[in-house]
């Protein structure tokens, strides 16, 4: 039986009250080329978490939202979570329904600390799919699951010696923060390349978050001496 708006309400102010001091998180990627994202926090007011690859805060906005635990159908399925949202947006609910769900595409789930929810260390994060949603006027319902691994390029990133593997530039791995008085707004992604942007993090009175955040890994010895004595 679907949920009404009621039982949504009752049952995210007794989770938020059981799961204090924690916020969940959530994100649902659209089918838009390029795709957005619609961002729900399980707060009462606008959460902000992360940053964008313009070094934006990512705002996550409040929504009356459950979430159940792991669901097991007994048959052999992929266990699932159903979240339920209620009071749609305007914007959401024809989306929703042209786009049949957004069935297959995306979503996240992060669980971050309501006491400092702006500090993106230690989160909890879980990638999952869209396996099958539902609607009514009031409520939208989403299953789940776990992310097709088909669909998964294995390795997910190449690690090199000399070359920073966080594209594009500015992106929230590689956290530069551009424009506002930035001296780049390129990267040859080298380790001297990093380090010149954290002089200019220093320059411009940021904290220096380079090259300590380079994705590359000099670390990694020459090809041929790998275990060598």
């Amino acid at each position: 039986m679907p949920k009404t708006l009621s039982d949504v309400l009752t049952e995210h102010k007794n989770q938020m009250e059981s799961e204090w001091p924690l916020i969940f998180l959530y994100e649902i990627q659209t089918t838009d080329d390029p795709p957005q994202r619609f961002r729900y926090a399980k707060a009462n007011e606008r959460v902000y978490h992360g940053v964008n690859s313009a070094g934006a805060p990512i705002a996550y906005y409040p929504a009356p939202i459950t979430h159940s635990g792991i669901i097991e159908s007994g048959s052999g399925d992929i266990p699932t979570i159903e979240v339920n949202v209620a009071n749609l947006s305007l914007e959401l609910a024809p989306r929703l329904e042209a786009a049949g769900g957004f069935i297959g595409q995306p979503a996240i789930i992060r669980v971050i600390s309501a006491l400092d929810p702006e500090n993106t260390e230690g989160t909890f994060r879980i990638d999952l799919e869209v396996v099958s949603a539902s609607m009514t006027p009031l409520v939208a319902t989403f299953s789940l699951g776990a992310y097709n691994l088909a669909k998964t390029n294995f390795p997910p990133y190449v690690h090199t010696k000399r070359h920073c593997r966080w594209a594009p530039f500015g992106s929230p791995e590689c956290g530069y923060i551009l424009g506002v008085g930035g001296a780049f707004t390129t990267c040859g992604f080298t380790l001297e390349d990093c380090r010149a942007r954290g002089d200019d993090e220093v320059a411009r009175g940021l904290v220096r978050q380079h090259p300590k955040r380079f994705g590359g890994k000099p670390g990694i010895p020459p090809a041929g001496r790998i275990g060598r004595r």
